[in-house]
């Protein structure tokens, strides 16, 4: 299965079905998954967890309660694609729960996990393969609708922990980013119409070569 067959399967289910989908796939790629349970606002929210390595780790965080391909399934992937690599320092991925509703599963992981070096998240991702740093984004402007930016990286820096918040943008894009001018065309399908449309499985893997760099060099 290519990682854009793999977004459109998640997409089809539900939480409970992505949860099993994701244990499925860290089994494949032969790490040993750990199911964290938690409760948030009167519901029960469930963590993935996987790791390589012991003591102080880089955490790499990609939330799968989202209904969306960009937001964030193809984070998911692009996750998943990261633990074929190989690695020279303890590293936990970690496929959150309940992160649109408030960075529940990031926050549960944050309790019960202390050895934590830093996070880099993944969140609005897969389409392009230009990797942009969006931590210090705030707020976004969608017409007269003012929307608060707030991902799994927030849960994590509001303890101390250094974190980043990484999306991916098709070339164009991310150029007009870096200029300072914000991409409207891929950022307003968060939460609008979100499906599998310019997710390519080449894209989810370049990006997860790109972001591979990035966490090799924290």
């Amino acid at each position: 299965m290519n990682q854009k067959n793999l977004v459109e399967r998640l997409l089809e289910t539900n939480r409970e079905g992505r949860k099993q989908m994701i244990i499925e796939e860290i089994c494949r790629r032969g790490y040993t998954p750990k199911v964290q349970e938690f409760e948030a606002e009167g519901i029960i929210g469930y963590n993935v967890v996987a790791e390589t390595g012991k003591g102080k780790k880089a955490v790499v965080s990609a939330h799968y309660d989202g209904d969306g391909g960009y937001d964030n399934l193809g984070g998911v992937a692009i996750a998943l694609t990261l633990m074929e690599k190989p690695y020279d320092k303890p590293v936990a991925f970690l496929f959150s729960d309940l992160e649109e509703t408030g960075q529940h599963g990031a926050k549960a992981y944050i309790q019960q996990e202390k050895d934590i070096a830093n996070n880099v998240n993944i969140d609005g991702a897969g389409v392009g393969s230009e990797i942009v740093d969006v931590t210090d984004i705030k707020t976004l402007q969608f017409g007269d609708v003012e929307v608060r930016i707030r991902s799994d990286a927030t849960a994590f820096a509001e303890k101390g922990i250094p974190a980043k918040h990484y999306a991916t943008l098709p070339s164009a894009e991310a150029k007009q980013y870096r200029a300072g001018n914000i991409p409207m065309k891929t950022w307003s399908r968060v939460h609008n119409n979100d499906g599998v449309q310019g997710i390519t499985s080449m894209a989810i893997k370049k990006a997860a070569e790109n972001l591979y760099q990035i966490i090799r060099g924290e």
